[in-house]
């Protein structure tokens, strides 16, 4: 029997092929994993730079606009109910995110709050009685309003006194003193706080003084602009294309308190974040983006997916072709009984090939028996069993060449005992014709 290869090598080749599949597989999958992770923050990055810009530029406008009405209004004497509508409606038809509604608003001291209610009504402002909060001797009266969405009635209230609610008093009183625009910190209005009318949501109010433009400027009163916190960052993020990106808009007081006033769900399981802030007059927000990265535009995909199956099937596939390619190549022949000659696998599989070779000659089939080196022998046995072999090897070539004794005895072997005996004549019964 001729053997082939060792055994073990079909399945270490075969594992080998196992393991470099797999391993050429996850580093391609891995590389691909990364990649999207990285587009994914990139396409965040993006979302985020496109919201802040949107805030900035909702709130700017909003800015400009109330300006715009401080402005008209200042020119003349005190506004009437004409001036005011005439001055505001521009505001109506702009569509601003979150914007409730505009009004105007006048200081009135304690003392002076009946003739004033009398004065503004005979201005235009029809029913207007005027509320003040108790404990304060200056108030802050809504005069005339104009409600921006269906959802603001009421909003407006003219009449209450702002001065009740602190963060619109400080932000008017701001304004009054810097003779700036600005922006007051997040509150609940009244009308929000009875829900579900107002849906309990934290607003912010604009303010923007009017000062006459004479030498000596009088101080009129302020143009306000209420802003529903929820309201405005769905429309803005919405509109910046958000859609898979949710958020919160966060306030910032001057102490460093951090107040949520509206928050903006994302979908799926959100693990990217970003948190930026946005600068509005004399105030700062914090805007808190999320998103689940397989939900962003092109940062997701089954790429990762398909390239890891598809890499464990080739792999399968390419080490189930070199298992028996490698048998194959591994064959052994096998001698039969009657001179038949087989091949086939190492493990007894099927025969490959089968044939029947000549028969042995005498002399081979003789030879055959010559014991063959023991391993680990003693040097007597060896030379024992070698000089029996000899002998026999002798006594067949003497059979077969009979002038072999008559060699002359100067050969050097003639001194060798082992080499006399082979020498010795063959008797007549161990000759063959």
């Amino acid at each position: 029997m001729v053997e082939g290869r060792s055994r073990y090598t079909r399945p270490a080749l075969a594992a080998a092929v196992v393991l470099a599949g797999l391993l050429v597989t996850l580093l391609t999958v891995a590389g691909l994993r990364a990649a999207q992770r990285e587009n994914s923050r990139r396409v965040m990055d993006q979302r985020a730079r496109m919201a802040v810009a949107a805030v900035r530029a909702e709130t700017g406008h909003y800015r400009t606009l109330l300006d715009t009405v401080a402005a008209g209004l200042a020119a003349g004497d005190d506004p009437s109910w004409d001036d005011f509508d005439r001055a505001s409606a521009p505001l109506e038809a702009a569509g601003l995110p979150g914007a409730v509604t505009v009004a105007y608003v006048v200081p009135v001291r304690t003392a002076g709050v009946p003739a004033a209610e009398a004065y503004w009504r005979s201005r235009g402002a029809e029913g207007l009685t005027l509320r003040p909060a108790g404990g304060r001797d200056e108030h802050y009266f809504p005069i005339f309003s104009r409600e921006l969405t269906e959802e603001a009635a009421g909003w407006g209230v003219a009449g209450a006194d702002l001065a009740a609610v602190a963060p619109p008093a400080a932000a008017l009183a701001t304004a009054r003193q810097t003779m700036r625009g600005t922006v007051s910190g997040a509150y609940l209005p009244l009308p929000d706080r009875d829900p579900p009318v107002g849906r309990g949501q934290q607003s912010f109010l604009f303010a923007a003084p009017i000062w006459t433009r004479a030498n000596d400027p009088v101080f009129r009163g302020w143009v306000v602009l209420g802003l529903r916190g929820g309201d405005f960052l769905s429309v803005v993020l919405t509109a910046a294309g958000q859609g898979p990106v949710g958020g919160s808009l966060v306030a910032v007081d001057g102490d460093g308190g951090r107040a949520t006033v509206a928050e903006v769900r994302a979908g799926g399981d959100p693990d990217l974040s970003r948190e930026l802030p946005v600068p509005v007059a004399d105030h700062t927000w914090l805007l808190v983006l999320r998103a689940d990265s397989a939900r962003l535009p092109g940062a997701g995909g089954h790429l990762p997916g398909v390239v890891l199956a598809g890499g464990l099937v080739l792999t399968a596939a390419l080490a189930w072709l070199v298992h028996p390619a490698i048998g194959r190549a591994r064959a052994r022949i096998v001698e039969r009984p009657g001179g038949e000659i087989e091949a086939e696998n190492d493990d007894g599989g099927g025969t490959r090939f089968a044939g029947t070779r000549p028969p042995d000659t005498t002399e081979e089939a003789e030879m055959k028996h010559i014991p063959k080196e023991p391993a680990e022998e003693d040097d007597a046995k060896v030379r024992a069993a070698l000089d029996r072999a000899l002998a026999e090897r002798a006594a067949i070539l003497d059979s077969r060449l009979p002038g072999l004794s008559a060699l002359p005895s100067s050969a050097p072997s003639a001194h060798d005992p082992a080499a006399a005996r082979l020498r010795a004549p063959v008797p007549d019964h161990q000759r063959q014709d």
